[in-house]
C-alpha cells in the first residue's frame, strides 16, 4: 500500500469512527451517571418514607386513649348537654391538642353532629360541624379505628384523620366518635432541606402533600369516574381543583419521565416507593438536565483521546512507510532494523513478562494484607470483649454483695412466711410474698445489666441516648460506688441523643468511672462529676474526679496499649486504649487532661443525632 492510499484509507477510518465512538460514550456514561443518580434517589426516598410514616403514626394511639376518657362517655350520654360539661370538655381537649402538638380534636354524635372540640372558641370552629360523610367517621361509627386524608370542608387546611370509636358504660356499641386531625402543612415545613423533589399520592393518584406547591392536587393519570365520585362524596378534595399532569416514562431508559408542568416539559429521575400503612405512594423527582450535560463532556473526552490516539497510530504508521521506502533502497539498512526490531520485540516480551510476575506478586501481598486486616478487626473485638469482662471480674466482689443482699432478706421473708402461713397470719404472709417479688426483681435488674453489658455486639452506630447510657453504666458499678463511698455528681443535658453504639459507649463509660475510683483510693472524700455540653453539632462529655491527677510526663502515653500506672498485677493497660479506639470508630475523641481543681479529666465528643 502506498503512502498516499495509506493518508487516504486512515482519514476517512477516523472520520467514520470519532462519531461512532462519542455516541458509544454518551450512551455509556449517561446511563451509568443515570443509574448513580436513581440508586441516591432511591436511598433518599426510603429515608423520607420512614420519616414521614414516623411522623403520621406517633399520633395514631391518641384517639385509642381518647375513646376511654369518662368525660367524653358522659357527655355523649347525656340527652340534654350540660353547657358546663361541654365547657369542661372543650378545655380538655384544648390542653390535650395543644400538648400533643396536633391541629384539632374534636367529638361526635352517632349522627354526626360535632359537641366538643379543642377549637370551640375559634371562628373557624367544629362544633356544630357535621361530618358523617368522611370515611373515618362511617369506620369509627361502624366500631372500626378509622384513617383518612383530606382537605379540610371548615378549615380549608388538609390533614390527615385518626377516628375511633366511643362506647357507652353499659354497652360495647359505639355512641360517639373521637377524631384527631393532623397537620400536614407543618409536616411539609421540614422537607424544603431536600434538594429533590418529593410528592406523596394517595390511592387514586392524587398528590396532596408535595415539597413543591406547583405539585400539589395534581393527578399522576387520568381518574375513573368511580375515583371522582368517591372523592366527591367523601368530599375528599374540591374535585374542580384537580389537575392532570402528563408523565412519559422513557422506554430506552428505566426511571427517566418527561413532565409536562405548567405547560413546561422537562426530564426528571423517578424513584417510587409506598407506604402500605398509610395507603400512600411517595416519589421522589430529580432534573435530568444535568446528566445530559456530564454525559457530552464524557464522550467529548473519549472522542479528543481516540483523536489523539489516531493521530499518534497515524504519524507512526507514516514513519513505518518512510522507513520501508529507505529500507528498500538500502537492503543493509533493512537488515539493521530488522534487527533493532526483533530486540524491541524481545525486550517487550521481558518487560511484560516482569511485569506479569509483578501482578501476581502485587496480588498476593493485596490478598495476605487483607487476611491480616480482617485477623486485626476479629482481634480487635475479641480484645474489647475480654476488656468487658475483665472489667466485669473487677465489679464482681461488689455485684457478689448486691446480689448477697437481697438473697439473705428472701430468705429471711420467706421463713417470716411460713410462721405466720401456720398460724393463719393470710394478710402479713401476702406482704412478705410482695417483698419477696420486689427482691426478686431487683436481683433480676441487676443481671440483666450485666447480662447485656457482657455480650458480644456488632459495631452497628444508630441513634443512641447518652444519658441512657451514663445510667446503664452506673447501674452497673453501683456497688463499687457504694464500697468506695464515691458521690456522683450529674449535669446532664435534657436530650442527648447522639451517632453511637449503647454497649460500646457504655463500657467506654465504665472503663473512666473504674479509672476514677482507682486514682482516688488515696482520698478521703472521693468524688465523680460528669458534665455535658452541646456545641455546633457535638455533645461533648467530661467525667472529672478528686483524685491527684495524671502525671505530665505520661499524659503523651496515657492512651497507648498496655501502659499503665498500677501496680503489677492490678490491671493491663488496655482500658484507655480501647476506650479511645472505640470513641474514634464512633466518629469522636477521646481526650485526657488535669482539672483546674487538681483531678483528672477525661472528655469525648460525639455527633449530636437530632438538632432542635
Amino acid at each position: 500500500m502506498s503512502i498516499s492510499l495509506y493518508k487516504r484509507f486512515s482519514y476517512l477510518l477516523i472520520l467514520g469512527l470519532l462519531p461512532l465512538i462519542a455516541w458509544i460514550s454518551y450512551s455509556l456514561s449517561y446511563r451509568y451517571l443515570l443509574e448513580n443518580d436513581l440508586s441516591a434517589a432511591a436511598g433518599q426516598l426510603s429515608f423520607f418514607a420512614s420519616d414521614l410514616e414516623a411522623e403520621i403514626e406517633k399520633f395514631s394511639f391518641l384517639p385509642r386513649v381518647l375513646s376511654r376518657n369518662q368525660k367524653l362517655k358522659e357527655l355523649l350520654s347525656e340527652d340534654s348537654l350540660s353547657a358546663t360539661m361541654i365547657s369542661d370538655v372543650n378545655q380538655d381537649l384544648s390542653y390535650i391538642n395543644a400538648v400533643s402538638n396536633t391541629e384539632v380534636i374534636y367529638l361526635m354524635r352517632p349522627e354526626g353532629t360535632t359537641i366538643a372540640a379543642s377549637n370551640w372558641d375559634a371562628k373557624d370552629s367544629f362544633v356544630g360541624g357535621n361530618f358523617v360523610f368522611r370515611p373515618y367517621f362511617k369506620n369509627a361509627i361502624a366500631g372500626r379505628e378509622g384513617r383518612y386524608f383530606a382537605l379540610g370542608t371548615t378549615s380549608g387546611r388538609r390533614g390527615y384523620y385518626f377516628s375511633a370509636p366511643v362506647s357507652g358504660d353499659l354497652t360495647r356499641a359505639p355512641v360517639g366518635v373521637i377524631v384527631v386531625k393532623v397537620n400536614i402543612d407543618k409536616l411539609e415545613e421540614t422537607w424544603q432541606e431536600y434538594a429533590m423533589t418529593f410528592l406523596v399520592t394517595d390511592n387514586n393518584g392524587v398528590v396532596f402533600s408535595s415539597n413543591s406547591p406547583d405539585w400539589r392536587f395534581r393527578t399522576l393519570h387520568p381518574l375513573s369516574e368511580d375515583a371522582l365520585l368517591d372523592i366527591s362524596s367523601n368530599q375528599q378534595y374540591p374535585v374542580d381543583i384537580l389537575k392532570q399532569t402528563t408523565l412519559t416514562p422513557d422506554k430506552s431508559y428505566p426511571g427517566l419521565l418527561s413532565v409536562v408542568l405548567n405547560g413546561k416539559s422537562e426530564q426528571y429521575l423517578s424513584a417510587q416507593q409506598p407506604i402500605k400503612a398509610l395507603n400512600w405512594n411517595v416519589y421522589a423527582l430529580r432534573p435530568a438536565s444535568g446528566l445530559a450535560k456530564a454525559s457530552l463532556g464524557y464522550a467529548a473526552l473519549a472522542s479528543l483521546l481516540a483523536l489523539l490516539s489516531w493521530g499518534l497510530i497515524h504519524l507512526s504508521s507514516l514513519r513505518r512507510f518512510n522507513l520501508r521506502e529507505k529500507f528498500e533502497l538500502k537492503q543493509q539498512s533493512e537488515r539493521q532494523l530488522k534487527e533493532a526490531h526483533d530486540k524491541l520485540e524481545q525486550r517487550v516480551v521481558q518487560r511484560t513478562q516482569a511485569l506479569s510476575e509483578n501482578n501476581q506478586i502485587l496480588k498476593q501481598e493485596i490478598s495476605d494484607r487483607r487476611f491480616a486486616e480482617n485477623e486485626l478487626r476479629r482481634t480487635q473485638k475479641e480484645l474489647i470483649h475480654a476488656a468487658k469482662l475483665a472489667t466485669l471480674g473487677q465489679l464482681a466482689s461488689g455485684i457478689t454483695h448486691e446480689l448477697n443482699q437481697p438473697l439473705a432478706a428472701i430468705s429471711n421473708y420467706a421463713e417470716n412466711a411460713q410462721q405466720f402461713l401456720s398460724n393463719n397470719n393470710v394478710a402479713q404472709t401476702n406482704t412478705n410474698l410482695v417483698e419477696i417479688l420486689k427482691l426478686s426483681e431487683r436481683m433480676s435488674n441487676i443481671t440483666t445489666q450485666l447480662k447485656t453489658f457482657s455480650h458480644k455486639t456488632d459495631d452497628q452506630i444508630g441513634i443512641t441516648d447518652l444519658n441512657k447510657c451514663i445510667h446503664n453504666a452506673l447501674a452497673i458499678v453501683k456497688s463499687r460506688l457504694k464500697t468506695s463511698n464515691t458521690s456522683v455528681t450529674l449535669e446532664l443535658l435534657s436530650n442527648a441523643q447522639v451517632f453511637a453504639n449503647d454497649i460500646r459507649l457504655e463500657q467506654v463509660l465504665i472503663n473512666l468511672f473504674s479509672n476514677a475510683m482507682d486514682a482516688m483510693q488515696e482520698s478521703s472524700h472521693p468524688f465523680i462529676t460528669l458534665e455535658q455540653t452541646k456545641e455546633s453539632g457535638w455533645i461533648t462529655t467530661r467525667v472529672i474526679d478528686s483524685g491527684p491527677g495524671i502525671d505530665e510526663t505520661q499524659l503523651p502515653h496515657i492512651f497507648d496499649a498496655f501502659f499503665t500506672t498500677k501496680s503489677v498485677g492490678v490491671g493491663l493497660g488496655l482500658g484507655l486504649s480501647i476506650s479511645s479506639e472505640i470513641i474514634q470508630n464512633l466518629g469522636g475523641q477521646l481526650r485526657a487532661s488535669n482539672h483546674a481543681s487538681g483531678g483528672a479529666q477525661f472528655e469525648f465528643k460525639l455527633k449530636c443525632a437530632i438538632e432542635p
